[in-house]
């Protein structure tokens, strides 16, 4: 049987927002995020953000280097996240990456995404 302190030694500091819905992945998600922590460590902390299926923030999650960040990458891709951030999107103060569905690139998502902004 796994102890709390072993969980806690694997699992990246997390946490839900409070209101919003999880992802309906939420448990493949918090694997992945298990997974990225066995990896090595780097210097510094980041702070990353999780999009449920509505594209709004859920989950925010402590990881620490590029090993594990690319890790994490990797695992949420093959459920479906991808990050937003290489796609241009921007991050909220404090984070370092965001993982959702990805931005619609098309002129009407671009238009929409726009229109959006200025409300």
């Amino acid at each position: 049987m796994t102890s709390i302190h072993q969980m806690e030694k694997t699992m990246p500091k997390t946490g839900l927002v409070v209101g919003v819905p999880p992802h309906e992945k939420d448990s493949d998600i918090i694997k992945a995020l298990a997974a990225a922590k066995r990896k090595l460590g780097g210097s510094s902390d980041a702070v990353i953000a999780i999009k449920n299926e509505a594209g709004a923030i859920y989950r925010y999650a402590v990881i620490n280097g590029i090993h594990q960040e690319m890790h994490l990458a990797e695992r949420l891709e093959d459920l479906g996240l991808l990050d937003e951030t290489e796609q241009g999107a921007r991050r909220p103060k404090g984070v370092w990456t965001v993982f959702g569905r990805g931005r619609d690139l098309s002129l009407k998502g671009i238009l929409a995404e726009h229109q959006a902004s200025k409300r």
